[in-house]
């Protein structure tokens, strides 16, 4: 009888000194020994004695698993003694504990899953994991239970924990602690070939992400390279958007102060034009006339009270207006309208008016007023306040009469008032020399802890509203904060006039405008004069 076999011409994969080659090819070619001995399980047939001595190599390298003279079937039990078990058992040194021990007469494919880690680890490193093989069945033994196998890193380098992991849980001296099958040993093959994490060791995100970057290095390298140009592209249009904001709030700056200096000009314009106009009418009224009508010269928006009186000189039109409902007694103060279209006449006993001065239409307003108080317009010019003889501040309608609202504050405030241009705040002095800041909206008030010693005169806020400003009868002149109502300087206007070395005089009444050439200007009405301060 004879057979007929493959001639196998690579020799012994003992002898072929695999360890010297790359971690990958050897793991390539231990994956085909398990493909083969997997092959075997499946049929049913458990080789039983894997060890290099039984891989052969053929001419192309691939290995093949020969020698199942003492192979057994699975499912055959034949086999129950110690001594039985211990004869067919194969080469002790690549046998499992648990034969060695006779604890598991029945080998099954995790006492060969144990051969094939004691057949890799010599692979990878070229020797056997316990080092010299004793030849005493007890030694060994001993050995096996008392020793670990050292990891494969530190016989071999650029191994990776994933491969040491496996390799150890291959040489595990307890079945349960090995893979249970060989097709769980081949997925894990296939897991340490393609760099990815084996199932036996948990790994962290950090070290998956790393693990998916050095697979996927184009990739990887693609993805990092179109972030950085989509940073830098976004960290470009942001600091575009900051320059063009930058640029734009430089520009509507620009434009205010082009705005604020064409309405200065635009100011001077008119106003040379209405000084000339004026001069004009002395000599040729209808030229006057003319001048004032034209649109260009004078824009509808540029005609305030100056054009409307000088309009109203040049055509001759007179409004007569001491008869208008009965006439006025002893009048004691008047006010005009931004617009010129109402006048406002404070007239004893007690009695305010309002003019319509286009249609000559006299309303009283209802309240007995306090005839020394001062007339305050509303920056809207539909409203004005003033105080009635209870002391009560009134916020009356200029088109109606009607009051609005009224505010009663501890004491009554002298005869100057000031209103703020949002219309939100009332500033005043009251008898007593307390600066007072009346809240429209909530009807609240505020007096200053401070008292002016004097009586005042005129009362302006300056143009940011900041500070207001109260020049009193004895050419004092005071600043306040309207914050806080805190006193902020004082001081005296800078000159003395005297009626008699016994009786200086007293400032009857005080003007200020902002808007010359030179700044603030303050213009005193004395009992014998009138002086310019500035």
């Amino acid at each position: 009888c004879w057979f007929s076999m493959e001639l196998l011409s690579g020799g012994v994969v003992k002898k072929a000194k695999v360890c010297q080659k790359p971690t990958a090819d050897i793991l390539r070619l231990f994956k085909k020994i398990v493909e083969a001995v997997q092959y075997a399980h499946t049929n049913g047939v458990l080789h039983r004695d894997i060890k290099p001595a039984n891989i052969l190599l053929d001419d192309a390298g691939i290995p093949h698993v020969a020698d199942f003279g003492i192979a057994k079937l699975i499912e055959d039990d034949q086999e129950t003694s110690t001594i039985s078990a211990l004869r067919h058992m194969g080469t002790p040194a690549y046998t499992a504990l648990e034969l060695i021990n006779g604890d598991r007469d029945q080998p099954d494919a995790r006492s060969e899953i144990y051969s094939l880690g004691v057949l890799l680890f010599e692979l990878l490193t070229g020797q056997h994991p316990f080092g010299k093989i004793p030849k005493s069945l007890t030694v060994l033994r001993n050995t096996l239970t008392t020793e670990t196998a050292p990891p494969v890193s530190s016989l071999r380098t650029a191994v990776s924990i994933d491969l040491d992991t496996f390799v150890s849980k291959l040489l595990s001296s307890a079945p349960t602690d090995r893979y249970e099958s060989c097709v769980i040993v081949l997925e894990e093959l296939d897991r340490l070939l393609q760099n990815k994490p084996i199932v036996a060791r948990r790994v962290s995100a950090a070290e998956r992400a790393y693990r998916w970057c050095k697979t996927r290095y184009i990739t990887t390298f693609a993805s990092l390279a179109g972030t950085f140009v989509i940073l830098v592209l976004l960290t470009q249009l942001l600091i575009s958007d900051i320059q063009l904001r930058d640029y734009t709030l430089q520009l509507e700056s620009r434009a205010t102060q082009l705005a604020s200096i064409n309405h200065r000009l635009s100011s001077s314009v008119t106003s040379s034009r209405l000084h000339t106009v004026q001069s004009m009418l002395a000599t040729d009224r209808s030229h006057a006339l003319n001048l004032l009508e034209d649109e260009v010269a004078f824009p509808p928006d540029r005609r305030g009270f100056s054009w409307n009186l000088l309009q109203q000189q040049a055509a001759e039109n007179v409004i007569e207006l001491s008869g208008l409902g009965g006439g006025f007694e002893r009048i004691q103060q008047l006010a005009f309208s931004a617009s010129a279209e109402h006048l406002i006449v404070c007239s004893k006993p007690f009695d305010v008016s309002i003019v319509d001065l286009q249609t000559q239409q006299r309303m009283c307003v209802a309240e007995e007023m306090r005839i020394g108080s001062n007339v305050v317009f509303m920056p809207d010019q539909k409203r004005f306040l003033c105080q009635n003889q209870r002391e009560e501040v009134l916020l009356v309608g200029l088109v109606d009469g009607q009051m609005t609202q009224r505010f009663m504050i501890d004491e009554p405030i002298r005869q100057k008032m000031a209103v703020t241009k949002d219309g939100q705040f009332l500033l005043g002095m009251t008898i007593r020399g307390s600066l007072v800041r009346l809240d429209l909206e909530s009807g609240e008030y505020v007096k200053s802890p401070e008292l002016s010693a004097e009586i005042p005169v005129a009362i302006w806020l300056t143009p940011d509203d900041q500070q207001v400003h109260v020049v009193r009868r004895d050419a004092a002149w005071e600043k306040w904060n309207v914050a806080d109502l805190q006193l902020i300087e004082e001081t005296d206007i800078g000159f003395t006039r005297t009626s008699s070395q016994a009786n200086p005089a007293k400032i009857r009444f005080a003007a200020a405008n902002f808007q010359t050439d030179f700044g603030l200007c303050i213009a005193l009405a004395f009992d014998d004069g009138i002086c310019i301060a500035h």
